[in-house]
């Protein structure tokens, strides 16, 4: 768990519920942002201006990312941030595959000249030695905003009043969706609360049934592992009905094969999958099966 210290009081990320669209409420209640698909982080920065990254998981990041070491000189003030670390593709859209790609480089330094990173702010949690998480996120905002930014190694991210609008825009712009957030909410530590929701933009389509990984500890469900045009496509979680869970089972069994802790099947059966994006080499996340159709006569 990502955990920061104020004082004696350790500080965990506050969490957002799930939506399909923005809130319909009275005008000036909420607020919008865009969400950022990275890795969530804590950033603090001390009262000697030396900058600390804790992950979700309280890895220490600073090493693998040493452009956020700026934060210190430029903000020139003792805080503690949250915000999401990106690294963007070449137009400009957040990309999974080269944040990964920065985090394991055994170079950091050398990798960070032609991959750099970003951290963008959605909060502030302390300054100088004072803590915010009790004030309403319209306080919290304006600190927030009146923070030096360096620039392209940290930024605070844009709120609009408009989420419909800010919706339609991530979508063109191939962003993950919105966060909404109430206006006067308080910041609470390490609970998902209706305070804030995440809105992701949906994506789906059918894709091939080409294995079926059992049950484990990584995969408490099980997981169906996918193709599109036989090219490997990852795996999906399952929200299927009876019926079609009953399908599933009547398909693996006849045509599955055991390879290690992986059953094959052969392709034609396929399932409709709801997923959050897709990597440059095609795989799925946050992947959701909701239907099934049969192999055909032929096909598998």
């Amino acid at each position: 768990m990502l955990t920061a210290t104020l004082g004696a009081m350790k500080l965990t990320p506050m969490l957002a519920s799930w939506a399909t669209s923005v809130p319909e409420v009275d005008e000036g209640e909420w607020i919008y942002e865009p969400k950022w698909d990275g890795l969530r982080a804590l950033v603090r920065i001390d009262d000697d201006l030396k900058v600390r990254v804790l992950s979700r998981r309280g890895q220490a990041l600073s090493r693998p990312l040493p452009e956020l070491a700026a934060m210190g000189a430029t903000i020139g003030r003792s805080v503690v941030l949250d915000g999401e670390i990106v690294a963007l593709d070449g137009d400009g859209r957040p990309s999974y595959d080269r944040l990964a790609a920065r985090l394991y480089a055994s170079r950091p330094e050398r990798v960070a000249r032609a991959t750099p990173v970003t951290f963008v702010a959605f909060d502030v949690l302390q300054v100088d030695g004072e803590p915010l998480i009790d004030q309403p996120w319209w306080l919290r905002r304006d600190v927030l905003t009146g923070l030096a930014w360096p620039g392209g190694a940290a930024v605070a991210t844009m709120a609009s009043d408009d989420g419909d609008a800010l919706a339609s825009a991530t979508a063109r712009l191939g962003l993950e969706g919105v966060m909404c957030k109430r206006r006067r909410a308080r910041y609470v530590c390490g609970r998902r609360t209706g305070a804030w929701i995440k809105v992701k933009h949906p994506h789906a389509g059918w894709f091939d049934v080409v294995g079926w990984r059992p049950e484990s500890k990584s995969h408490p469900q099980g997981a169906l592992v996918l193709a599109d045009e036989e090219r490997p496509a990852g795996t999906a979680t399952m929200a299927l009905s009876p019926e079609h869970r009953f399908v599933l089972a009547q398909f693996v069994e006849r045509h599955g094969a055991q390879y290690g802790p992986l059953i094959r099947v052969p392709h034609g059966a396929q399932v409709r999958v709801h997923y959050g994006e897709r990597s440059p080499r095609g795989f799925v996340r946050d992947a959701i099966a909701h239907e099934i159709r049969p192999a055909l006569p032929g096909s598998a």
